[in-house]
């Protein structure tokens, strides 16, 4: 499928599930999506949408799973898309930037699934995560994070946190790895750690090869300086 996704596709007010994924569309995102009162899923991903996220979606009141994954979305990540029902979220592969919302962690509180990765987001790894009880997938890599990383971004549900190639600096808090035991992927690579790495490192019994492998990827010096 080429060409506009038409506005006059927020007059089907009765639609529950619009999945436009792997096409050629595109127009910007229509703002009157935000009329489509009963989706609940909406996927645009792998498309060549562009402009900004409209933030009429945050008045889907149902909606369950945003993906708009691999498309040329810029500006800023509207915190109105964060609505109490969404449980999985997708911006990874687009141009967005600033800082993420705090309604991404004060609003959204059954999100499992979050992919912000491949993007120019700046500002820290937001410590809210943690609050998320729910979340198992949080990937955050690629894009120019700075800052100290909060020993209070981990669950005890999270399975993958991926924060690979950011500028993400200081030393790993000793707590970081207390709620952190169901991790089987933990992929800090390519970034500005310094100091030793925390003891509870060893009680991360769940990862597997790929993930010590890409932790092992981590250059930390030790209070000596080697």
């Amino acid at each position: 499928m080429q060409g506009n996704l038409l506005s006059e596709i927020g007059e089907l007010d009765e639609l529950e599930t619009l999945i436009l994924s792997r096409n050629s569309l595109v127009s910007t995102i229509p703002t009157s999506l935000g009329r489509l009162s009963q989706l609940r899923l909406l996927l645009l991903n792998r498309n060549e949408f562009t402009g900004k996220i409209p933030t009429e979606l945050g008045t889907l009141d149902r909606l369950y799973y945003l993906h708009l994954g691999d498309n040329h979305l810029d500006g800023t990540l509207p915190g109105a898309v964060f609505i109490p029902s969404l449980h999985f979220f997708d911006v990874g592969k687009n141009m967005l930037t600033g800082s993420m919302p705090n309604e991404m962690t004060q609003v959204s509180y059954d999100l499992v699934n979050i992919d912000i990765g491949n993007n120019i987001f700046t500002g820290t790894i937001p410590a809210g995560l943690g609050s998320l009880t729910d979340l198992t997938f949080f990937t955050g890599d690629n894009n120019d994070f700075s800052g100290p990383l909060s020993g209070n971004v981990f669950n005890a549900r999270m399975g993958t946190f991926d924060i690979h190639k950011n500028r993400i600096s200081g030393v790993l808090p000793n707590d970081l790895f207390n709620k952190g035991r169901s991790l089987t992927l933990l992929n800090l690579a390519a970034n500005n750690f310094e100091g030793t790495i925390p003891s509870g490192f060893g009680g991360l019994t769940n990862l597997n090869a790929t993930a010590t492998a890409t932790t092992e990827s981590l250059t930390l010096n030790d209070s000596d300086g080697r």
